[in-house]
């Protein structure tokens, strides 16, 4: 598994780096609404692997065009939707 942009040394970051922090950030704060007492460390943990799920993702979206691509972006919005409803039932 690649290293989170937070452990890699500074000379190794570049711009996006700014970005993929904000956007771990943005989602860590959306799964706390639901899940106030879930620990930092594993918000964080859930926060990466939506943004990898993403990232992956992101480039057979844009391959793909008419139905193809409404299936995958269905798809991709039922994970980032239905991935946190395990975290809220365990709490």
């Amino acid at each position: 598994m690649p290293r989170s942009p937070s452990r890699r040394p500074e000379r190794c970051r570049g711009p996006g780096d700014r970005h993929r922090r904000a956007g771990a950030s943005r989602i860590e704060g959306l799964i706390a609404v639901p899940v106030p007492a879930l620990p930092p460390a594993e918000r964080a943990r859930h926060a990466l692997v939506l943004m990898y799920v993403v990232r992956r993702l992101l480039g057979p979206i844009v391959a793909a065009d008419g139905p193809a691509r409404a299936g995958l972006v269905t798809g991709l919005k039922d994970v980032l939707v239905r991935y946190p409803e395990p975290i809220q039932q365990t709490r």
